[in-house]
């Protein structure tokens, strides 16, 4: 296990831990703190925690230092060499907006070059390709933290530069992710996504809209939040990794 202390900006401590999921013998005591996370942000993942964990290659958890509290956590893998997969996102509502969401999507970045450097070392000019990411999420809060930072499909303003991208990565990969739900080409809906977990959709009370009216707007349309839904949105997004080293 590797870990990392990071200050924030109100001058909290945060100890970023990150553990090689194929490396540990006994997953339970991880299970238990995502868990705690989980349940501390308004969500309830029972045992789809293990799915997770079984879809994933790392998991980050942060700390709190000074508390001794675990106050956030994050799972990814890597799809091939041109695509990662966060599986969940899970940060406790008093350390949300912090930038602890934008230091695990650094982190997961970095170790992917770095990865894709030792694959491409004959050839690096191929190891500064785009970068793509996918994940599903009812979040709109999750979806404007790399809103205006990367490049998103589906995206609130219309357009669809990404979008033939998105839906190659897409088919490609969801029914591998997300084997139980049923997804629309054309809307990017993910039907039925949390029927195998309802205590992971957002009730209606508990939704954290962002601070853009138009993905709000998006979110609303496509989901149907405020009535209640089981259904998540599949997004793709692009980083351009030579804009993203020289901003680290």
């Amino acid at each position: 296990m590797n870990s990392k202390n990071i200050k924030l900006g109100n001058g909290k401590i945060i100890e970023i831990n990150e553990i090689n999921i194929h490396k540990q013998k006994d997953l339970t005591k991880y299970a238990v703190v995502l868990e705690k996370i989980s349940k501390s942000a308004g969500q309830n993942p029972e045992n789809h925690i293990y799915k997770w964990i079984n879809a994933s290659d790392y998991l980050l958890v942060a700390k709190d230092i000074e508390e001794q509290q675990d106050v956030g956590f994050t799972m990814f893998r890597f799809l091939d060499n041109k695509v990662i997969y966060t599986g969940a996102m899970m940060i406790n509502p008093a350390y949300q907006k912090k930038g602890i969401g934008n230091i695990f999507s650094n982190i997961i970045v970095k170790k992917f070059f770095i990865a894709r450097l030792r694959n491409f070392f004959w050839n690096p000019f191929r190891a500064l390709a785009p970068i793509y990411f996918i994940f599903r999420t009812q979040n709109p809060t999750v979806y404007y933290s790399y809103f205006n930072k990367v490049e998103l499909y589906p995206n609130p303003n219309g357009t669809d530069n990404l979008a033939e991208k998105a839906l190659n990565i897409a088919s490609k990969y969801v029914t591998q992710l997300w084997p139980n739900a049923k997804f629309n080409k054309k809307t990017f809906v993910l039907k039925n996504a949390y029927m195998p977990a309802p205590g992971l959709a957002l009730r209606p009370n508990k939704i954290s809209w962002s601070k853009n009216r138009l993905i709000n707007e998006m979110f609303e349309r496509k989901l149907h939040l405020k009535q209640g839904s089981l259904d998540s949105l599949v997004v793709v997004g692009k980083i351009k990794l030579i804009t993203f080293l020289k901003n680290i």
